[in-house]
């Protein structure tokens, strides 16, 4: 890595290796595993950590985390892994919900995000489970921890 990082979310895709942010960053790397070299990316438009990154064909999903003033956002951001660029992503395809910490898995066409914070108080922890369509950009709600 060119930088340390600490809250960063990683993804692989094919010969690669991506990381996206971290604490006081907004900056992306990638990692040629064959070449066995780093290189700067396009940076991301807000400093972003405690958030998840998921990869669905050749895209990568940027999901929820804090920005650079500690804030909790829903927002999501897409970077293109062809054009190495960042798409504009509707509104309506932010999290229903601002999280930090989330955990957040791919499932066929489908994100499913798990858990987080739904701010900086110890107690306030997301019970709810949200579903997001890549094909038809919309989230659901399936589910609460019981």
């Amino acid at each position: 890595m060119r930088e340390s990082r600490e809250g960063c979310a990683v993804i692989a895709h094919k010969d690669f290796i991506y990381i996206f942010g971290g604490v006081g960053t907004k900056t992306v790397e990638s990692y040629d595993t064959k070449k066995n070299t780093w290189k700067a990316m396009p940076n991301m438009e807000h400093h972003r950590h405690g958030h998840s990154a998921i990869a669905i064909k050749d895209e990568v999903f940027i999901l929820g985390g804090q920005n650079g003033k500690n804030t909790f956002v829903s927002s999501m951001a897409v970077f293109d892994l062809e054009s190495d660029k960042w798409k504009e992503v509707d509104d309506e395809s932010n999290l229903p919900i601002a999280l930090s910490d989330l955990a957040a898995v791919r499932f066929h066409k489908w994100i499913v995000v798990i858990g987080g914070m739904k701010s900086d108080k110890s107690n306030d922890v997301n019970e709810e489970i949200f579903v997001y369509d890549t094909e038809h950009s919309n989230w659901q709600q399936v589910n609460k921890f019981q």
